[in-house]
C-alpha cells in the first residue's frame, strides 16, 4: 500500500481494487481506514480476499457496475495486460469513478522486455535461452513456473503510448507516469473528469 500512498486520497475515501488477487492490497487499504471494496474474476481469489475481511465480489472488468462513486480505482500487478479488450476494461473502470476520481494502474514495461533481447534461464535442469517476441494488440502466451507447477497465461502486451491512448479513449485523462525505457514496471494515474 505504501507504494501507492502518494496517489491515494485521504482515508476514509471509497476505493476499489478491481484486480484484487489474494486481497493483500485491499486488506491493507481497509486497515488504513479506507472504505475498501474488491473484485476479481477468480472465485478462489475473491474467497481469499473475503477471508481477510474485505468486501469482495467475483466480477470481470467489463462487468464492473457503473456506480460512479469510487474516489480511486486500483488495477495493479500488471493485471491490465490480461484484458482481451483493454479499452472496454478501462471504460468500465472509468464508470466506477466519481467525477474527479483517480485510476491507479501498474504494468510491466512490455517495450523493455522486447528490446531486452534474449536471456538465459534454467528449465528442467538445463540452461535455456529465452527470447520475448510480441506484437501490440495480439495475444501472447506466457509460461510461468513456480516449483513444480507450470501455468500458461495469455496476455495482450502494449506500449506506454497505446496505454495512454486507451485511457483517453475510455474517457480518462492521463496524469502521471513513471514509465522510462529502463523501468521493468511502471505506474500510471488517470483522472475521471
Amino acid at each position: 500500500m505504501a507504494a501507492f500512498a502518494p496517489w491515494l486520497p485521504a482515508a476514509p475515501a471509497r476505493v476499489l481494487d478491481c484486480a484484487c488477487g489474494i486481497g493483500l492490497l485491499a486488506a491493507g487499504l481497509a486497515r488504513a481506514g479506507y472504505d475498501t471494496h474488491a473484485s476479481d474474476l477468480s472465485p478462489d481469489m475473491v474467497r481469499r480476499t473475503r477471508a481477510l475481511g474485505v468486501d469482495a465480489r467475483v466480477c470481470g472488468w467489463e462487468d464492473l457496475p457503473p456506480t460512479g462513486d469510487f474516489d480511486t480505482v486500483l488495477c495493479v500487478g500488471n493485471s491490465i495486460s490480461h484484458a482481451r479488450d483493454r479499452r472496454a476494461a478501462l471504460s468500465a473502470m472509468a464508470g466506477a469513478l466519481r467525477p474527479g476520481g483517480t485510476l491507479i494502474l501498474t504494468s510491466r514495461n512490455w517495450e523493455r522486455e522486447q528490446a531486452g533481447g534474449a536471456e538465459e534461464v534454467e528449465r528442467g535442469g538445463r540452461r535455456v535461452r529465452v527470447t520475448r517476441v510480441w506484437s501490440p494488440g495480439t495475444p501472447t502466451t506466457l509460461e510461468v513456473t513456480v516449483g513444480a507447477v507450470t501455468e500458461r497465461l495469455t496476455v495482450w502486451p502494449f506500449t506506454a503510448d497505446e496505454l495512454r491512448d486507451d485511457l483517453r479513449a475510455a474517457g480518462l485523462e492521463p496524469r502521471e507516469s513513471t514509465h522510462t525505457p529502463e523501468a521493468e514496471r511502471y505506474l500510471v494515474t488517470a483522472a475521471f473528469p
